[in-house]
């Protein structure tokens, strides 16, 4: 049986390795999808650049093998307790989203290590991801130490080009057509990370249905002064 915890959480099914595109990051895309239990994968990205859209892919992708799996999504650190970390370690992947959302949480600090040290014993394997990397995470001595002996991959934005081919190819998956006039007025106008970009996509794909028409500039425009 598959485990989704800390929290009742449902995982984004669109959220994929398929629906990601690798572009610069095809090593760490490679390295997730081959993971291995002997250490932990550390990645780091800035934000929008798509840390939770692989985590929540890697957790789809393990849960389809019933694989028993968890996930500690850290960005609001005070909305979870940290005592949900006790008997993680038995599940098979641990995934932990947003390190950084500790900083300032000695308890989680200690919490999170001691997990890690119980997830070696066990042979768990375990997945983070922050917003840099580990010598500069501000957590306490140990804890970054065990960090820093992780698979560390820097995840690249993408490049403009990527963006918008990564736009395109998420809309035809949503059974939309987004043409290039349309695909680059949203590169140019709308914010410029790519999980902003993603999140516009999703307005725009409800806005048109609403609407009973098809995505065209005007019909962004809508969108993007609604929002403003």
């Amino acid at each position: 049986m598959t485990q989704q915890l800390a929290l009742d959480l449902h995982l984004r099914d669109d959220f994929s390795f398929d629906s990601y595109l690798p572009a610069s990051n095809q090593q760490l895309v490679l390295a997730l999808q081959t993971l291995h239990s002997e250490y932990p994968l550390y990645f780091w990205g800035e934000a929008g650049s798509g840390k939770t859209h692989l985590i929540h892919a890697l957790l789809n992708q393990q849960t389809q093998q019933t694989k028993t799996v968890t996930l500690l999504p850290l960005r609001d650190s005070a909305s979870l307790d940290s005592q949900v970390c006790s008997g993680l370690e038995q599940c098979e992947l641990i995934c932990i989203d947003d390190i950084d959302g500790i900083a300032a949480d000695r308890h989680w600090q200690q919490a999170l290590f001691h997990l890690l040290n119980r997830a070696k014993e066990c042979g768990s394997s375990v997945v983070v991801s922050a917003h840099c990397a580990p010598q500069h995470l501000a957590v306490f001595a140990d804890l970054q130490s065990r960090l820093a002996a992780s698979l560390i991959f820097e995840q690249l934005p993408l490049r403009d080009s990527d963006k918008a081919l990564a736009l395109q190819q998420r809309a035809q998956m949503r059974g939309l057509q987004l043409g290039d006039e349309v695909t680059q007025f949203l590169i140019t106008r709308a914010p410029r990370d790519a999980h902003s970009l993603f999140g516009l996509l999703d307005k725009l794909d409800k806005h048109s249905m609403v609407k009973q028409r098809r995505l065209t500039v005007p019909l962004v425009k809508e969108v993007l002064f609604a929002a403003e």
